[in-house]
């Protein structure tokens, strides 16, 4: 996961946007670049965090989304759209997407490994120290405006959190063991988090996407005599992976 995308596509919006300040009291723009930006200015921090998903897990249908939302405001606050053209378009572009949708998830089918690693995945090139580790039986990882790869090796996990706001968080939690039911929370705003699940365990997902996504990529255990997590996910302008 590029964990520090979003800091930098907000970073160069926030750069754009005091440069354009700049140029339009000394004159660099067009009156038609200034009616444009003046009047949409503000749909650019909803296509931002779009574009920050699709570099952070992919084009996902809610980042796809989130995108031609932001166009389609841009278009229509600006003017460059009539009342009618504006609905058209609008509907045309969901249209689009859901059935985009529909054909990639037909032909792009999740792959499973029938035995995954159980030690942290590690990106081209890195140390396994610089994972932070751990043995928290409820651990409450927080990542904003930043981005951590964490693992936890408890014996007896309890509970936990993850908040990525404007960040990332990678977390392996495959070796970790829960002793009985357990209920971890997710949360991103603005961000992403990957988790890679306990193997000793059955899972829950339960929650609802805000302009975001989660998805549960990890091979279910059914065995009745495990411990059940559930795994609570809140993703706004964000996703979440399991793994």
């Amino acid at each position: 996961m590029k964990r520090n995308s979003a800091r930098i596509l907000f970073g160069l919006l926030f750069i754009g946007l005091a440069v354009f300040v700049a140029g339009s009291a000394f004159g660099w723009w067009s009156d038609q670049v200034i009616h444009v930006l003046s009047e949409s200015w503000w749909t650019l921090f909803i296509i931002v965090p779009g574009i920050a998903g699709i570099i952070s897990s992919g084009p996902k249908f809610w980042n796809l989304l989130l995108i031609a939302i932001g166009v389609w405001l841009m278009a229509e606050s600006s003017g460059l759209l009539s009342e009618g053209q504006s609905s058209a378009f609008f509907w045309a572009v969901v249209l689009l997407l859901v059935g985009a949708w529909l054909l990639v998830g037909w032909f792009w089918k999740p792959k499973h490994h029938d035995n995954p690693p159980l030690s942290p995945p590690q990106p081209d090139g890195a140390e396994t120290s610089a994972w932070e580790k751990s043995i928290d039986d409820r651990p409450d990882y927080i990542a904003v405006f930043s981005g951590r790869q964490l693992s936890n090796y408890s014996k007896n996990l309890q509970g936990g959190k993850a908040t990525a706001v404007f960040g990332g968080l990678e977390i392996n939690m495959r070796d970790a063991v829960p002793v009985q039911d357990i209920t971890l929370e997710l949360t991103t705003i603005f961000g992403g988090i990957d988790l890679y699940v306990p193997s000793r365990a059955r899972i829950k997902v339960t929650g609802t996407p805000v302009f975001g996504g989660f998805d549960s990529m990890f091979i279910p255990n059914d065995d009745p005599s495990l411990p059940l997590i559930t795994i609570k996910c809140t993703a706004v302008f964000g996703g979440i992976d399991l793994k």
